[in-house]
Parts: structure tokens; C-alpha cells; sequence
């Protein structure tokens, strides 16, 4: 869902790979990597370090792994798994240790499975009658307090054209938790922002796909994800797509395991602020495939994720809008409130869309 930094500092981030690619600017990825003189596949602006790259046989998707250590200030989002939100999880968050196992080919603890509802939907987001959508769960006065903003609810509205997930500035002073909750009160942050978390329980193998618009804006970032928490058998996982606002012609397509973060940059071939466009990921054991208007851009089959069908592992399908809150300059930057902006901030989602694994076969 997002890189983060913990109050030591520790942090590593590997820079992204460039796909040089003749066929044209209209392109995304390629489904054949360029290849140079020596018929040897193409990587432009590469830092080695703490890359491995896997390229198979030509015709097929380079596969990229970018291990990320982030140590014991990594927690999910609370409002994510908070009982305050009717999630069957703890409110407290956990801290892995930096030492945790790294993303590869692992075993679930549990051999045992529980079949999954196999239930396609497809839900607009867009209404000319309610301000909120029905179906999510929409967080308030919570947050990751490693942003620059708080979660507040008024931020998310539903529209005739979609639901707008706002920016807005905050009078950043401390927000009491709600009466009868274990959770401590939020410090506060100088933003609003918000999150909206599906209500189905049935999230599973499949392919998910939601329509978006995001900003130009540095240190903003406008994403949908899947997510297991960190205490569920085997660990927390994490499926992302984030658009942020500093480069918004690209793409971060994101796997978590634990501390451990699989990232990879994807240009685009457009401006993400500038329009609607169609951004899905394919979910299935043996594979993760993110599409952007329909194209496959990015294929990972070297990354274990908590099986959904294991009991005690429960996904959330989440979507949110928020503002960075450090300088580098790397993946979003710090979110600065734009001088003389007459338009809202503010990322745009559309369409949700699942089809079940057996569908897709």
C-alpha cells in the first residue's frame, strides 16, 4: 500500500526499472523485452543494488524483486482491522522484526482450507441520492501516523461520476477515539484524508479492477489494494496499485509480505491525472498479473502470498486517497498544500469490479 520509514530511519528503496521499448510511445510494457545488438534484453537506469532479476524466455514479462527491509516501525493500518469496524481482528498493532522472513515460495502454516464464496460484483461507486458509499466501511479519525493526514469520513463522497476521496487541510489537533474504544487517541496531522474498505468477506483468488483518477501533486498518493493483517496465519500480505502525484505517467505495482516489500515502477504510456483509466491485478496461487485498460503490464510469479482460503487469513479490498509525509524523492515526496489551487485534491474511483478465479479459466 505505501513505502514507509520508521522513527530510526531505516529505510531502503530500489530505484526503478526503465523498459526501453521501439514499439512506440503508445506502449506500456512490452510483451518482448527490447533487446540491444547482442540480442541481450534492454534495462535502462537499473541500481543493482538490491535488485535480483529473473528473465525468462523472450516473449515473456521481465520479472522484477526489490527487497525492502523496513523494520520494527512497519504496522498494517489500523482502521483496516479495527473491531471498531467490525473485523473480527485486535486493534493493536504488530511490529515484525526486521529479521522476518523475506518474500519467496513459502508454505502456510495451516494445510487446512475453508472454501471461499464465489461471488462476482461490480459496484459503480457513483449515486445521485447518497454521499457515501453503502457497501465500504469509511474510517474516521484514525490513520498510519507515519502521513501527513488523518482519516475523516466527510472526505469520501459519492457522486453521480464516482466517489471522491478529498484532501483537505485540518486544524492538526489531537482526535479523541470514539467512546468504549481501546484505540488511543490520533496526535492529529495539518490533512484530511480518507479510506473506504470493502464490507464483502468473500475476497479471494480472482481479479480485481477499479476505474481511478489521481493527481499531479507531489506527496499524493491515490490507490487500491488487497491486504491480509500481519497476525493471520503465515503473516500479513499485500497486493497495491498506487498512482502518485509526482510521477503520475507511471504506476507502482506493489506485493507485501510481512516488513518485506516487492515493488516494481510501470510507465504508463499516459497521465494519470488527466483521466479515467481501468486498473486491474490477477490473483491466482501461482501468479500475480496487474493491467492497466486491459493490457498486462506486469506478471510476478516469484512472490508467496497469505492464501485466502486458509482459516484465520481474512483480505480487504481498500481503496484510499492521502498525502505523504517524507522528502524523498524517490516513489511520492512530501505533500506540500498546493499555493493558488482552485480545484479539489483529490483521487477518483469508479467501477469496482471482482470476477472469482473459476470464472476466469
Amino acid at each position: 500500500m505505501k513505502f514507509r520509514k520508521t522513527s530510526t530511519g531505516l529505510f531502503s528503496l530500489a530505484l526503478t526499472l526503465a523498459l526501453v521499448t521501439s514499439i512506440g510511445s503508445s506502449a506500456i510494457v512490452p510483451s518482448t523485452p527490447a533487446a540491444d545488438s547482442n540480442n541481450e534484453p534492454v534495462i535502462a537506469n537499473a541500481d543493482t543494488t538490491n535488485i535480483a532479476l529473473d528473465i525468462s524466455a523472450p516473449g515473456s514479462i521481465i520479472q522484477v524483486s526489490t527487497n525492502v527491509r523496513i523494520g520494527s516501525g512497519y504496522s498494517a493500518d489500523p482502521a483496516l482491522f479495527s473491531n471498531e469496524f467490525d473485523f473480527n481482528f485486535n486493534e493493536t498493532e504488530t511490529s515484525p522484526s526486521p529479521n522476518s522472513n523475506s518474500m519467496g515460495h513459502l508454505s502456510v502454516s495451516s494445510p487446512v482450507k475453508h472454501p471461499l464464496p464465489v461471488r462476482p460484483f461490480v459496484d459503480p461507486l457513483s449515486s445521485y441520492h447518497v454521499t457515501v458509499p453503502p457497501n465500504y466501511v469509511i474510517p474516521d479519525g484514525t490513520g498510519p501516523l507515519r502521513w501527513s493526514c488523518v482519516y475523516n469520513r466527510r472526505n469520501v463522497v459519492m457522486t453521480p461520476w464516482g466517489t471522491q476521496i478529498l484532501i483537505t487541510k485540518s486544524n492538526g489537533l489531537p482526535i479523541p477515539a470514539p467512546p468504549g474504544s481501546k484505540r488511543p487517541p490520533h496526535p492529529g496531522r495539518p490533512y484530511n484524508c480518507g479510506e473506504m474498505i470493502s464490507r464483502d468477506r468473500g475476497i479471494g483468488y480472482g481479479k480485481y479492477s477499479v476505474d481511478m483518477v489521481s493527481t499531479d501533486l507531489r506527496g499524493h498518493v491515490t490507490a487500491m489494494f488487497l491486504i491480509a493483517h500481519s497476525s493471520a496465519p503465515g503473516g500479513g500480505s499485500e497486493i497495491d496499485i498506487e498512482l502518485t502525484g509526482l510521477d503520475p505517467t507511471a504506476a507502482w505495482l506493489t506485493v507485501w509480505k510481512g516488513s518485506t516489500q516487492q515493488a516494481v515502477k510501470v510507465p504508463l504510456g499516459f497521465d494519470a491525472s488527466k483521466g479515467w483509466h481501468t486498473y486491474s491485478v490477477e490473483w491466482q496461487p501461482e501468479f500475480i498479473a496487474w493491467s492497466v485498460d486491459g493490457k498486462e503490464v506486469l506478471r510476478r510469479t516469484d512472490l508467496w502470498t497469505a492464501d485466502p482460503r486458509t482459516p484465520g487469513v481474512e483480505y480487504k479490498l481498500a481503496m484510499n486517497s492521502w498525502t505523504h509525509d517524507e522528502e524523498e524523492d524517490l516513489w511520492a515526496g512530501k505533500f506540500y498544500w498546493p499555493a493558488n489551487r482552485r480545484q479539489p485534491v483529490m483521487g477518483q474511483f469508479r467501477n469496482v469490479r471482482f470476477i472469482p478465479a473459476a470464472k476466469l479459466r
